[in-house]
């Protein structure tokens, strides 16, 4: 908005000449308040369903949990990478959701470039989704016959080369199922889901890596 006093100053010799000057002088300073405000308020607002379920996508560094969304007029879910502020996701139910999106000036590396802010909840309804399965991803990987030391701590050494990545890395993650004996080199078809975080407060959530199926072979002298 803008607010003050304005004074211009001429030698006025023609009435109508100056209520004219005048009169375009308050469609500019209009003009220039409206651009002003939409220029501070850059953002929208949305309706969204939120499934009953998260999914999982890839992170800056890893898999993560995500808020699976679509609006009114989408016809599939997709992630929502940070969350909504203000809103509090309860497994089991699907949202009806009323949000604001926000462009970020600045926004955070390796984040997102909206802010998304609750409003109003519209509707909480107990329901299965149906998630497509490419939200739950499953790969192989192989794991080296001895651990990998990184950072003053023992890992698994894993690569991925369906992916391109036959580089040995330390892998942190507990995979369910899967006993480690030293000496051999595996390969593994991990499944993954969404369970919630152990040792964490109500809400949080993690990926839990599961193994589907194996085959090893004794380590090469």
């Amino acid at each position: 908005a803008v607010s003050g006093n304005f004074s211009v100053y001429k030698k006025e010799t023609n009435g109508k000449t100056t209520e004219m000057k005048r009169y375009i002088l308050t469609l500019l300073l209009a003009a220039f308040a409206c651009t002003a405000c939409d220029k501070d308020d850059e953002y929208e607002i949305r309706e969204w369903t939120v499934a009953s379920q998260l999914g999982i996508a890839h992170g800056p560094h890893t898999l993560q949990p995500v808020l699976l969304v679509k609006a009114n007029d989408d016809t599939s879910w997709r992630a929502l990478y940070g969350g909504i502020e203000g809103f509090e996701y309860q497994p089991g139910y699907e949202y009806r959701l009323r949000i604001k999106a926000e462009q970020l000036p600045d926004p955070p590396q390796d984040g997102s470039s909206i802010r998304y802010t609750l409003l109003e909840q519209i509707s909480k309804a107990p329901a299965t989704s149906v998630i497509p399965e490419r939200f739950f991803p499953a790969f192989t990987m192989e794991v080296a016959p001895q651990p990998m030391n990184y950072r003053g701590q023992r890992f698994l050494g894993v690569r991925f080369p369906e992916s391109g990545l036959n580089e040995w890395q330390p892998w942190p993650f507990r995979i369910e199922g899967f006993e480690y004996e030293p000496g051999y080199v595996y390969r593994l078809r991990i499944g993954t889901s969404v369970v919630p975080a152990p040792d964490s407060p109500a809400g949080y959530y993690s990926v839990r890596y599961s193994m589907l199926d194996m085959d090893r072979q004794p380590a090469a002298d």
